[in-house]
């Protein structure tokens, strides 16, 4: 079976998905000062960006191995 698209095409559209849903972090950045209550679907989107958030922590492609980065820092 070959897969329609690859892990990390998946990796980049849930990646997208995440800022998507992201209601914090858009409140700030654009200096809005509403309450969490007063956003339409407030709680819908936070359900939302908690499952991708689930989902992209499992993944192999959001982690760095700095031990292998910085490998060649450790010769003895």
């Amino acid at each position: 079976m070959i897969p329609l698209y690859s892990e990390f095409a998946t990796n980049d559209t849930l990646r997208y998905i995440q800022g998507l849903f992201n209601i914090k972090k858009y409140l700030h950045e654009h200096k809005i000062s509403k309450k969490e209550e007063e956003i339409p679907h407030f709680i819908e989107f936070a359900a939302l960006k908690a499952k991708v958030d689930s989902v992209l922590d499992r993944s192999k492609y959001n982690k760095v191995d700095l031990r292998s980065i910085f490998s060649f820092m450790n010769k003895n």
